[in-house]
């Protein structure tokens, strides 16, 4: 009985094999936003005095005068006044189109005061950030399109909230309060 044995070395043999390896990462978006915010008119009160006049009293039952002092608009302040308030949202996130709509709405503001009707309406609510894709995205509309800016490391898509303010009803002092709701959404 004999052995075999080999004569020659046994060459090496190697295989090899290529994996496709998909990394699906998720849709999402994440909002950043005051919960408040304190907006704080200023004002002087100053006294102006009138050229001389004389004013005739007509002395009835209710004391009216025939002359009246009125004050101008410009003492008053004016009637309506547009407000941006600067870097009040940011958002960052992922989409298939790596873009996003940013939306506001909002409300009047009313007198904290259970019995005031005082009112400064609001209107005119406006979203902008540099980061819209187009003009009109930067300089601000009802509903905007934004870059998403990835995940961790990269910088987050900020932007402005504006609004005009009309005071022809506001008649106390003192808060109003209103709201206004940014909605973000992946495109």
């Amino acid at each position: 009985m004999g052995s075999t044995s080999p004569t020659t070395a046994d060459a090496a043999t190697a295989q090899s094999g290529t994996t496709t390896l998909m990394v699906n990462m998720p849709e999402y978006i994440v909002l950043h936003y005051y919960s408040g915010i304190n907006l704080n008119f200023t004002a002087t009160s100053a006294n102006t005095s009138e050229a001389s006049s004389t004013l005739t009293p007509t002395w009835t039952a209710t004391g009216d005068s025939v002359q009246t002092l009125a004050a101008s608009a410009t003492e008053v302040g004016p009637a309506t006044m547009n407000v941006t308030l600067k870097n009040a949202w940011a958002i960052a996130g992922l989409s298939s189109a790596g873009t996003a709509t940013v939306a506001i709405t909002g409300t009047d503001f009313s007198a904290t005061r259970s019995t005031s009707s005082s009112i400064i309406a609001a209107s005119d609510y406006q979203v902008a950030s540099s980061q819209g894709v187009g003009a009109s995205d930067k300089a601000g509309a009802a509903s905007i399109t934004t870059y998403l800016r990835g995940v961790s490391g990269q910088t987050q898509t900020v932007g402005d909230v504006k609004m005009k303010l009309n005071f022809s009803n506001t008649t106390e002092s003192g808060a109003h309060k209103g709201t206004f709701t940014i909605t973000a959404t992946t495109i």
